[in-house]
C-alpha cells in the first residue's frame, strides 16, 4: 500500500471510530443512561490586570535590543545596533492623563559601564512639549499609558542594565467644558474675544487672509494661532447653523512671515456667519511629573 493510501485509510478508519462512538452516544442517550445535554464546563477565570489603582509610576514593560550587519560589502552600515523600550505609565490618576511628554531617559548605563544616552542632547522643547491623549480612560486602566523611548544597544558582554532612570511629564484634567463661539468669521485679522476663554488663560487669533500667498479663504477653513493656553485644548470643531459637524482637518502652515498656524480646512461645508466654532477645553488642569529610576533590569 502506497504512502498516500495509508493516510486516506486511517483516516476513514479515525472517521469510522469517531461515527460509532457517536451512535452509541446517541443511543446511550435515547435509554436514558445520560443526559440530553451535560453542562458546559466553567471557563477558567482570568486575572484582570487593573493599571489604575496605587501611586503614579513608570513600569517597565517590554525591551527589545536590535544588532545589524551588512554582508554585502557594496552596502553601507547606516543602522546601528539599538535597544528600545517600551514603558507603562500606571496608577491612580492614570484615567485622567489629558496630555503626555516623551519618555525621557536621563541616565542608562549596562553592567560593563557603557552609557548608552547622551541626556545633553535632549532639547528643551523634547522635556516640556506635550501631545494630545487620545486613549478613552476605560482603555487607559485597561492597560495603562504605553510609551517607547531608545538607546544604543549594550556591550556584547553586559548581561544587565545597572541604571536605568528619566521621566514622564503627564497632564491631568477632569474631563472637558465646550465653549461656543459665534459666527467666527468675524474676528478673521483679530484675536477671538471671549470672557470664558481669558479666564482659563487661553488666546487665539485667526490670521488675516492676506498672511498667506496666496491668500486664504476663511470660509472654506480658518488658519489660527493659540498663543496661550495650547495644553488646555482638547480640540476645536465647527459647526454650521442646523448645528451639524463640518468636519475639519488640522495641518500646520506657515505664513509669510514664517510664523505657524494651525488651518482647519474644512471637508465639505463652508462657514457663514451663522456658523458655530466649539472649542473643547480640559477642567482643571495640573502637571505631574513622574520620575522611574530602575536597577539591574536583565537584558533580553
Amino acid at each position: 500500500m502506497s504512502w498516500s493510501h495509508s493516510l486516506w485509510a486511517a483516516a476513514l478508519a479515525g472517521f469510522a471510530t469517531v461515527a460509532t462512538a457517536q451512535v452509541q452516544v446517541e443511543a446511550n442517550r435515547a435509554a436514558g443512561a445520560m443526559p440530553a445535554s451535560a453542562p458546559a464546563s466553567a471557563p477558567a477565570s482570568m486575572p484582570v490586570t487593573v493599571y489604575s489603582q496605587g501611586p503614579m509610576r513608570v513600569e517597565i514593560a517590554a525591551l527589545l535590543e536590535q544588532r545589524f550587519r551588512y554582508l554585502d560589502q557594496s552596502m553601507q552600515q547606516t543602522r546601528p545596533p539599538e535597544l528600545r523600550f517600551q514603558v507603562r505609565v500606571a496608577g491612580e490618576n492614570v484615567t485622567k492623563v489629558a496630555r503626555y511628554g516623551q519618555l525621557i531617559l536621563d541616565e542608562v548605563v549596562d553592567d560593563t559601564g557603557l552609557p548608552l544616552v547622551d541626556a545633553t542632547k535632549l532639547t528643551e522643547a523634547q522635556r516640556t512639549q506635550t501631545r494630545l491623549s487620545s486613549m478613552p480612560p476605560e482603555r487607559l486602566a485597561e492597560q495603562g499609558l504605553l510609551l517607547v523611548g531608545e538607546a544604543k544597544a549594550a556591550a556584547r558582554a553586559a548581561k544587565t542594565l545597572k541604571t536605568m532612570r528619566g521621566s514622564v511629564k503627564i497632564v491631568y484634567a477632569d474631563g472637558f467644558e465646550e465653549v461656543t463661539i459665534l459666527n467666527p468669521l468675524q474676528y478673521v485679522g483679530q484675536g477671538i474675544e471671549d470672557s470664558r476663554l481669558k479666564a482659563m488663560g487661553i488666546e487665539i487669533s485667526i490670521a488675516k487672509t492676506d498672511q498667506f500667498e496666496p491668500a486664504y479663504e476663511p470660509k472654506k477653513g480658518l488658519a489660527l494661532k493659540i498663543k496661550t493656553g495650547d495644553d488646555r485644548i482638547r480640540s476645536i470643531e465647527f459647526f454650521d447653523a442646523w448645528m451639524k459637524n463640518i468636519r475639519a482637518r488640522p495641518q500646520p502652515v506657515l505664513s509669510k512671515d514664517e510664523t505657524e498656524f494651525a488651518q482647519y480646512r474644512l471637508l465639505g461645508g463652508e462657514l457663514d456667519d451663522k456658523s458655530q466654532m466649539v472649542i473643547k477645553v480640559f477642567k482643571n488642569v495640573r502637571e505631574d511629573v513622574v520620575k522611574f529610576d530602575f536597577k539591574d533590569v536583565e537584558l533580553p
